[in-house]
């Protein structure tokens, strides 16, 4: 298990989200990440479904300025019946 810490949960002007929809680059795998941890919280997903994780990073360890349009992201991917709610091509204009 790897512990992933990327505090803080912005960039220094803050007008950067550092939890973001979804990465296009993978070093690990999400079965390797059971913790994230920011200056916000902790968010612990061992064993939990790929929504449940984006759930738990979102509320526990986003900043809370970027915390409605990351559920909004969530919620519209959710709604085209995928097992890992993805929108990909959204995802790749996240401003952040």
């Amino acid at each position: 298990m790897i512990t992933v810490c990327a505090p803080p949960s912005t960039h220094d002007s803050d007008e950067i989200s550092h939890v973001v929809p979804m990465t296009f680059h993978v070093d690990h795998t999400e079965h390797d990440v059971g913790i994230f941890v920011t200056e916000q919280e902790v968010a612990d997903v061992l064993g939990c479904s790929p929504v449940e994780r984006a759930v738990l990073i979102i509320e526990e360890c986003a900043h809370p300025s970027f915390k409605p349009r990351l559920r909004e992201y969530l919620d519209d991917a959710r709604g085209q019946d995928n097992h890992i709610p993805h929108d990909v091509d959204r995802a790749m204009e996240w401003p952040g």
